[in-house]
């Protein structure tokens, strides 16, 4: 088989690692001051490394994040569904789809996810 094609052995553009390290600067920033303006460049930055990694969950995953965190619920089910998908068995992933999912009213809908995460 091709086992040499580790998921860790991939290279990654500089580019993407520069835009992910912005995105996560920017992100902490927000998480201490709210700064909207610190949430608006994270999602900049982190927009752009989906769109250069549109295949990686951990991606989607922060990406869906940010938008959870910045109010935009529906946008941000699409982005954990999305990385659900690639990665269906990721705790973070299970467990911010269930939380967005619960905040839009629809625990019906988040709580398997929520459940899933814990197993």
């Amino acid at each position: 088989g091709d086992q040499g094609q580790h998921d860790g052995a991939r290279k990654v553009p500089p580019e993407v690692v520069t835009l992910g390290k912005q995105a996560e600067l920017s992100y902490q920033q927000w998480l201490h001051t709210r700064d909207k303006a610190a949430m608006s460049q994270a999602l900049d930055a982190q927009k752009k490394v989906v769109d250069l990694l549109p295949r990686d969950p951990d991606a989607r995953l922060m990406l869906g994040t940010l938008l959870y965190y910045s109010g935009r619920d529906q946008e941000a089910e699409k982005e954990a569904r999305v990385a659900l998908e690639l990665e269906p068995d990721n705790p973070q992933i299970n467990k911010l789809l269930g939380r967005i999912l619960v905040q839009m009213s629809r625990e019906r809908d988040g709580l398997p996810f929520l459940r899933r995460a814990v197993a």
